[in-house]
């Protein structure tokens, strides 16, 4: 049976954010497969430390409420391939673009994706700075 002791064990990626409220500066640090569990500290060390005990905290009370802790997810776990359906005129366009970029097509639509990826992140954490539900 899975205790306090392997869920400490493991490693989970965590997000590390330089916050600022009302001229004061200080850390955030999240594990975002694990709803809810946040630490703060004045420094990213005070941070980490206070993570290591929200985190027992948070694995002692969905043990004793029987809820599913989620497990990291390793790399190892994906193959890094995914099979992609398109309009053809798309994939015309795509493979046109990456052709004049002197790329692949599967180059140019991972920068594609990973450029995505980081606009929309960017934006998330801007409208949650404006709402305020750091």
């Amino acid at each position: 049976m899975k205790d306090l002791d392997y869920y400490m064990k493991l490693t989970y990626s965590a997000t590390l954010e330089n916050l600022e409220e009302d001229g004061e500066s200080y850390f955030r640090l999240t594990i975002p497969i694990l709803p809810g569990l946040e630490a703060y500290g004045d420094t990213p060390s005070e941070a980490y430390d206070d993570l290591e005990k929200a985190k027992k905290e948070w694995f002692l009370e969905c043990l004793d409420e029987g809820i599913t802790i989620p497990e990291p997810v390793r790399a190892h776990d994906f193959s890094g391939r995914v099979t992609l359906r398109m309009p053809k005129t798309l994939h015309q366009v795509l493979s046109d673009d990456a052709t004049k970029e002197g790329v692949s097509l599967n180059s140019y639509v991972v920068t594609l994706l990973s450029q995505n990826s980081t606009i929309r992140t960017t934006q998330i954490n801007k409208d949650r700075h404006k709402s305020g539900t750091e």
